[in-house]
């Protein structure tokens, strides 16, 4: 059977398949939503946190991202979500204590010791400064010092579609922190217009790392 297929047939099989293709490209496009994301900031966590106006504002589910400055050079670094339970007031209240207790990472670049901190109970660095109140106030100023280093921003969103909405702002973005979710697209792509304190091309896709 497959030498009675001649090179016509395979020819026309391949132009129907791809007319196909297009066709649903062109569909789901066309089905794809398309939303805004009114982004407010930058704001640092002292000035968040210590403001009952900002917290009323962001009292609130959303998606986020933070800016981190490396000796003037700045990044995107983080993206994330606030479902509502926790607004996006309160998690970054979580993520500033996360830094001052230690459980969240300090890039290496920011540390005394040039490397990176990650509570690993596996590496030695670890235990000998958790059990260890010198240098364990060490470890916090130094997460005290690095949310200095971050500015961020926040976008109010409905709470049952900020899930998605990271994913397809972690892909679309690349941020240099983060690594889950940035290397395959998800599964129901949005488009997203960017207006406020943030434009669409500030929010290009950055470089892989």
């Amino acid at each position: 059977m497959l030498g009675a297929i001649t090179s016509p047939h395979i020819h026309l099989f391949y132009t129907d398949l791809l007319a196909n293709h297009n066709r649903y490209r062109y569909k789901r496009a066309l089905e794809m939503e398309t939303l805004t994301l009114d982004w407010h900031g930058p704001y640092k966590f002292e000035q968040l946190l210590k403001s009952p106006e900002l917290e009323r504002q962001f009292s609130c589910p959303g998606v986020y991202l933070w800016k981190e400055n490396n000796s003037g050079n700045e990044s995107i670094a983080y993206i994330g979500k606030a479902g509502g339970s926790p607004t996006l007031f309160k998690r970054h209240l979580q993520h500033y204590m996360g830094y001052l207790g230690g459980t969240y990472l300090i890039p290496k670049e920011f540390r005394r010791s040039s490397k990176e901190w990650a509570l690993n109970l596996r590496k030695n660095e670890v235990v000998s400064t958790i059990f260890d109140l010198s240098k364990f106030k060490e470890l916090v100023e130094e997460g005290f010092e690095y949310t200095k280093h971050l500015s961020i921003y926040m976008a109010k969103a409905p709470r049952e579609k900020t899930a998605n909405i990271e994913r397809n702002l972690l892909y679309s973005i690349n941020p240099s922190r983060t690594h889950w979710g940035t290397k395959s697209k998800p599964g129901a792509e949005i488009s997203i217009n960017h207006i406020g304190t943030l434009s669409d091309d500030e929010l290009q896709r950055q470089n892989d790392r």
